[in-house]
């Protein structure tokens, strides 16, 4: 499955180029706002039909198509992760299913259900790193640890701030940083794994 994942990546990151290029403008904060902001727009705003300035959202479909690259992609890289990493039967099917509903529930933002599947997300994202934060830990070096903790700190973070309203206004761009440390520490943990598993 590995041999999927250059083009996997590859096409999700030229799909989210191209909607964060469409996006028309506006946000939360700023509905006048020219084009799409890393600091104030939500991922999810380039999965809305209409933007926040009014305009329709031409960007929204590639948006979409880069969800569902990507989600495939991270979920090949957790599976393969919960697989090598976990002590048992048992916890090896637990982080494979949270792997997959996690990333379901991501690739599901678009739809009208949003709020229902980011609770979805978040749980199943917290499930997988309480299945993996162990073994993880006893099998990485500083680096792989010290990365692990501060995800999982982020993921937190992202959670109490989204579910309590509180600081509201930095979530667009921690969530961001929450999605980037995610993916390094998964590259991390990823090239540790033989080839051959």
């Amino acid at each position: 499955m590995r041999k999927f994942l250059p083009y996997l990546t590859t096409g999700a990151l030229i799909f989210v180029v191209t909607a964060i290029y469409l996006y028309p403008g506006g946000s939360s904060l700023d509905h006048n706002q020219s084009g799409y902001s890393l600091l104030h727009n939500y991922w999810c705003d380039l999965l809305d039909a209409t933007a926040y300035n009014g305009q329709k959202n031409h960007g929204r479909y590639f948006a979409m198509a880069a969800g569902i690259l990507a989600c495939l992609a991270l979920y090949l890289v957790m599976a393969e992760l919960g697989q090598f990493y976990g002590v048992n039967a048992l916890q090896k099917r637990m982080a494979k299913v949270a792997a997959a509903s996690s990333m379901v529930a991501a690739s599901l933002l678009f739809s009208p259900w949003h709020n229902i599947f980011v609770t979805l997300l978040i749980g199943s994202l917290l499930i997988y790193f309480w299945l993996m934060v162990v073994p993880v830990w006893r099998h990485t070096q500083v680096t792989g640890r010290f990365i692990t903790l501060i995800t999982f700190i982020t993921l937190a973070m992202t959670a109490f701030i989204y579910y309590t309203q509180w600081c509201l206004t930095s979530l667009p761009w921690i969530q961001k940083i929450s999605f980037l440390l995610l993916l390094i520490l998964l590259f991390h943990l990823h090239r540790r794994i033989p080839a051959s598993q």
